[in-house]
């Protein structure tokens, strides 16, 4: 969520908003669901977030914003692709040269 372009007004409901949902998430975990666990992470997550933002805005501390780039992947170099092809064809079994 982007927490930079609410108002204060909408940022500090928010904020209300987030502590309840994590209030109950804890709730709910600590009566034994724990499929909630990552929920109850991200809440807290962004509670941080809004919390630090709306300081800034009290503050009046201006952030640049700045838009995460897709990360690529890296290809396994030559050497990595011939050293599993090798144990592929060997069964997985490493042979040592005496």
């Amino acid at each position: 969520m982007e927490f930079h372009t609410l108002s204060k007004k909408k940022l500090e409901d928010k904020v209300v908003k987030l502590r309840t949902e994590a209030s109950d998430l804890l709730f709910d975990i600590r009566s034994g669901d724990t499929g909630q666990l990552n929920d109850y992470r991200e809440a807290k997550r962004d509670l941080a977030r809004a919390l630090t933002i709306l300081k800034e805005k009290e503050l009046g501390i201006k952030r640049k914003v700045v838009e995460k780039k897709p990360v690529e992947k890296k290809t396994a170099t030559k050497k990595v692709a011939k050293k599993t092809i090798k144990k592929i064809k060997t069964n997985g079994k490493e042979k040592s040269s005496k």
